[in-house]
């Protein structure tokens, strides 16, 4: 049955190959919700065309639709197959760097990132249709709005995420046979700084520096890095001022945090509330959180890894558990205590990048991957893994 699904996608891979060059050709960055829906409208038709049932949301007219496609079956698994079909790139981009195949490498914009996990799991779905594997439910989410945080697909998500088995989500596979099964919780905290300005010439003893200030609070915050347990720290912007020859009165740098449990979003929540001026006489204000919590490494979501192993192996492949301090969908469908897996998608690299790439062998492997894994709990539902 594996080298069954193997050979589906190898077959099909010119087919799959001709439908990803047609949208990674369309601009769909996530302020572009118009290109957004064009890209979207062609899996509306793919969809419809495996008889699947097409459902259209759009709560917000700022972003592009939120696209469902549900198959039922005669088995018995429910699973929920997750991906987005927006990009980080401007418009006109797509037709700067078009999509093209050479050496074994696909490229163009959004090819790994991620509309050919997108295209993965509609193609294997028509596996399990074409071959006649077993199955309760297959949901497919395609997203609009995932690279700034899905603000208008959460809610969503928990909502398709209810009654099912398994959860997969599409992004990129990593090299070497990488699955993610831990993504780290991410924040931004703004924190502002207002002090004195005075003359730097004049009267300099006057003044308070809010830039020197936050100096000693980017230096502390850094050191923390490697000493705080799951905890990562990055000034990312930092500005103050307002002349060289004025002592700054105000200034504002803004933190980026990753963590990697629970218990270390909290440690870090503490962190920020509990900051104190280091020069008396400024004030700190803070402001910002976790806008995406950890994906935790559960025992469900181990459960699920080895059953995705066990399915690489019965065709000669190995794979690997990685964890990443990059978030996605799956940080927020993780918290419903779902099992969910994640990087199921082909393998490639560049992402947010003119380099961005696509491994056109890998289609075959993580198809193959992707349907047996949808066959094994079709079949079984949750007693598949658990």
């Amino acid at each position: 049955m594996p080298t069954e699904a193997k050979e589906y996608f190898r077959t099909h891979l010119d087919s799959y190959l001709k439908r990803l060059e047609t949208i990674v050709n369309l601009d769909s960055g996530t302020r572009q919700p118009d290109d957004v829906a064009e890209v979207s409208a062609h899996f509306q038709r793919w969809i419809a065309e495996l008889s699947g049932a097409v459902e259209v949301r759009r709560p917000d007219l700022s972003y592009g639709p939120f696209l469902i496609g549900r198959w039922h079956g005669t088995g018995q698994g429910r699973v929920l197959l997750v991906g987005h079909l927006d990009t980080v790139y401007g418009p006109g981009e797509a037709a700067q760097r078009p999509f093209s195949v050479t050496g074994g490498r696909a490229t163009g914009c959004g090819v790994i990132d991620m509309k050919s996990g997108c295209l993965l799991a509609l193609t294997a779905i028509a596996a399990m249709r074409d071959l006649g594997r077993p199955f309760g439910e297959l949901v497919l989410a395609l997203t609009p709005d995932e690279e700034v945080g899905s603000p208008v697909s959460r809610p969503i998500l928990a909502e398709l995420a209810e009654g099912q088995d398994a959860i997969l989500v599409l992004e990129p596979g990593r090299v070497g046979g990488g699955v993610v099964v831990g993504r780290k919780g991410v924040a931004d905290y703004t924190v502002s700084a207002v002090g004195r300005a005075a003359h730097a010439g004049v009267a300099p003893r006057d003044g308070l520096s809010a830039v020197l200030e936050l100096c000693h609070q980017a230096l502390a915050l850094s050191d923390l890095n490697g000493k705080e347990g799951g905890l990562q720290f990055n000034v990312g912007l930092f500005s103050g001022g307002s002349r060289p020859n004025v002592v700054p009165g105000e200034a504002e740098m803004v933190v980026d945090v990753r963590a990697d449990s629970d218990q270390a979003v909290r440690r870090a929540e503490h962190l920020f509330s509990s900051l104190r001026p280091v020069t008396p006489g400024v004030r700190l204000t803070v402001e910002g959180g976790f806008a995406m919590p950890p994906m935790e490494t559960t025992d469900p979501i181990r459960a699920l890894f080895a059953l995705a192993e066990d399915v690489a192996r019965s065709f000669g492949e190995q794979l690997k558990a990685v964890s990443t301090g990059g978030g996605s969908d799956a940080n927020h469908l993780a918290v419903s205590g779902k099992p969910v897996l994640d990087g199921l998608g082909p393998i490639g690299g560049g992402a947010h990048s003119d380099g961005e790439f696509m491994d056109v062998e890998s289609v075959v492997i993580r198809g193959a991957l992707l349907t047996g894994l949808l066959s094994r709990i079709g079949a079984a539902g949750r007693s598949a893994f658990s």
